[in-house]
């Protein structure tokens, strides 16, 4: 991964590229964006870098969703703690009562707070707006190259041992 400047992002061939905003990071695959003047049109996923607020949550999510569980013990022994669940798109807190939150089947039901942590973009980035631009450009055919060598060198010490009159006995 590397950065780029304006003009080697003209003229690349649609490699992975990456952006960030002053809040937000795009990722976009191969092939799922184009540039038109300053203005980058595509399809592909987001973070935010900053924290987003908090806003009041009531409803569900499948537990399939569910990247991850804490529990908040902060606090007096009496006080109900918390559970964070995060998911790929949003983190909740869901207060640890009975009446907060429960589970039927493969479906998360709950009262309490989320917030928006990632998502999918398909839309326009103005590259004025971009702060960083990087590239990732794969090259499967450096790639092969590297990766033969050694085996290339493994074959030709099996042909010379062979060749010298049998198995190199490392023992004598």
């Amino acid at each position: 991964m590397r950065r780029v400047t304006y003009e080697e992002l003209l003229s690349s061939d649609s490699p992975e590229l990456i952006l960030k905003t002053k809040d937000k990071k795009f990722t976009f695959k191969e092939k799922s964006y184009s540039i038109t003047d300053d203005t980058i049109h595509g399809k592909g996923n987001f973070i935010y870098l900053e924290e987003q607020s908090w806003e009041p949550f009531e409803g569900q999510f499948s537990v399939k969703d569910v990247e991850s569980i804490k529990l908040n013990k902060m606090g007096k022994i009496s006080e109900n703690p918390e559970v964070f669940i995060t998911t790929k798109e949003r983190e909740y807190i869901l207060k640890s009562e009975r009446s907060s939150y429960w589970i039927d089947n493969d479906t998360i039901y709950g009262k309490g707070q989320s917030r928006l942590i990632a998502g999918q973009f398909d839309g326009d980035i103005g590259i004025n707006d971009a702060e960083e631009i990087r590239i990732n450009k794969s090259n499967i055919g450096t790639t092969i190259v590297l990766a033969s060598i050694p085996v290339l060198i493994l074959v030709g010490i099996a042909i010379i041992a062979l060749s010298i009159g049998g198995p190199i006995s490392i023992m004598d």
